[in-house]
């Protein structure tokens, strides 16, 4: 395949195409001025689109995209994860326990109830991440929360752990807290330190589960961006099979609008998982798909987000049955 004919694919097939092939060859034969690879592409990716007035369509077929790579990728890491690593033994995780707390007991969050998989749910709780946790109160060493989180961060630091976030606050009505996340071998440790003593509440959180391994993470980015290529392509297609069929041009460009309306809270809780994925500050305890579970609020805009795009497909699909014939009619 040439050079020439590789550019085309941008093009749906059909005239154009042809007649773009044609006027190439025959520059090149010409010896004429090679053309810019950019524009052929660019041009030939808006044709696919049909519509050649309407900038309506390229916002919607772009914004379709995205809602396309980001369900993709969300199926690709929660299927992924099957594979990905396992939570330490009971050794291990009695240890890291200890450089918090002497006695210490790391137990799976959420319990039997969690299931088994590498997310579940924990009783009255979305979607999580397996992970070991233990929340305590009443220890009296934890109460001066800024020196016991002093000497937890030196005793982990010194462990070879690397402090990725942290964070405080002091004063009524919060009380005191300190908090930090800690990454060592693919393992993230989080440490919640909280007392407030108008009412004497006080408690320890720990949690400690796995980290995302880079390769999941490539795997996930390259289902997403396959996902959005074919969520434009079908856009494509749907726009210029019903572009000569109004009746079922504007309801299939409802549908499918309306459908990005439902999908965009999901969406937008989820904005921030590349940046942290190319920072290294990804943390799957909640994942970034967790709001299109069933259990989650945003779970069933999600569901009826699904069927609007299927029906808008199905419009489109209908429309090329009533669609008029576009070519001139001989006298």
């Amino acid at each position: 395949m040439t050079w020439n004919r590789m550019l085309l694919l941008a093009y749906p097939k059909g005239p154009r195409r042809d007649e773009v092939l044609d006027t190439l060859t025959m520059a090149a034969e010409a010896g004429g001025r090679r053309p810019q690879t950019l524009n052929l592409i660019r041009y030939g990716l808006r044709a696919r689109l049909g519509r050649p007035r309407s900038r309506t369509i390229v916002a919607l077929s772009v914004l379709l995209a995205i809602a396309g790579g980001f369900l993709a990728a969300s199926v690709t890491n929660r299927i992924i994860w099957e594979a990905g690593p396992e939570l330490p033994g009971e050794a291990r995780a009695a240890e890291i326990a200890g450089l918090v707390a002497p006695g210490l007991r790391l137990e799976l969050y959420g319990g039997d109830a969690f299931g088994d998989g590498p997310f579940g749910y924990a009783p009255g709780e979305e979607v999580s991440a397996r992970s070991l946790h233990q929340r305590t109160s009443g220890r009296a060493d934890t109460r001066d929360v800024a020196g016991f989180m002093t000497g937890v961060r030196q005793r982990v630091e010194a462990a070879g752990w690397r402090i990725t976030e942290e964070a405080n606050h002091d004063g009524e009505p919060l009380g005191t807290g300190r908090w930090f996340t800690a990454r060592q071998d693919g393992l993230i440790l989080s440490v919640s330190d909280n007392y407030t003593p108008a009412d004497g509440t006080d408690f320890l959180i720990v949690s400690l589960g796995a980290a995302e391994p880079a390769w999941i993470s490539v795997v996930t980015v390259t289902g997403g961006l396959l996902g959005a290529i074919g969520a434009w392509l079908l856009a494509a297609w749907a726009s210029r099979t019903s572009e000569h069929a109004r009746g079922t041009s504007v309801p299939a460009g409802a549908a499918a609008w309306f459908g990005l309306l439902l999908l965009w809270p999901a969406l937008y809780y989820a904005r921030a998982y590349l940046p942290e994925v190319v920072t290294g500050g990804y943390e799957p305890g909640y994942p970034f798909w967790a709001n299109l579970t069933w259990q989650s609020e945003y779970g069933p805009p999600t569901a009826l987000a699904v069927i609007m795009f299927a029906t808008a497909l199905g419009l489109a699909l209908a429309g090329r049955r009533f669609a008029p014939d576009p070519s001139p009619v001989a006298g």
